[in-house]
């Protein structure tokens, strides 16, 4: 037996720049929104029995989806009145549309094949970052002890602090990038 759903035909399109206004037309209306970003990908699907209290907190920052924000570029609303078909059309849109920012309601592949690529990577980053932020410890250490040391000549330690700040910068660099490929990697 095969189970047929579609989205309803009642939907509101609004860019996510002009949410302020556009969310006010919404008033307490209830439905399921989805969040696309400039060509029309989901990055998140929603429901809420206020849309316009829903949309203004995820817009203005203040939700725990705040990272893809900056990457929502409109919105569309499906008005959706009772709270057992919202649920039902939520989880038919993530699995539809494979927004990158679901978590919950999530039973397609994210990975595809690559999935165990995908997992050895994020382990080999995460073993990566943990050296890295040993190694950080270990020359900040050393640098604590060279201030003690009353024995060293003054210009070879200003000079072996400063090649210190730069490899401190190089290390920080890397953790910084390895973050954002991990988060890449976990958005996929």
């Amino acid at each position: 037996m095969a189970i047929n759903i579609a989205l309803p035909d009642d939907y509101y399109d609004f860019p996510a720049r002009n949410y302020r206004t556009e969310t006010a037309v919404l008033g307490g209306k209830a439905g399921v929104y989805i969040l696309l970003d400039k060509d029309g990908l989901a990055l998140y699907v929603g429901k809420a029995g206020n849309l316009r209290s829903r949309l203004r907190a995820h817009l203005s920052q203040r939700s725990h989806i705040v990272d893809i924000i900056p990457f929502v570029n409109n919105v569309r609303v499906y008005f959706v009145l009772s709270e057992y078909e919202r649920e039902v059309y939520e989880t038919f849109a993530i699995q539809t549309f494979q927004p990158s920012k679901n978590r919950a309601k999530v039973f397609f592949d994210r990975y595809g094949d690559d999935a165990q690529d995908v997992e050895d990577r994020l382990f080999e980053i995460m073993t990566r970052i943990r050296e890295l932020e040993d190694e950080r410890r270990f020359i900040l250490q050393d640098i604590r002890d060279e201030e003690e040391d009353e024995h060293e000549d003054e210009d070879f330690r200003k000079f072996s602090q400063s090649l210190t700040y730069i490899e401190l910068a190089a290390i920080d660099d890397e953790i910084r990038e390895l973050r954002k490929e991990r988060e890449k990697l976990r958005n996929k």
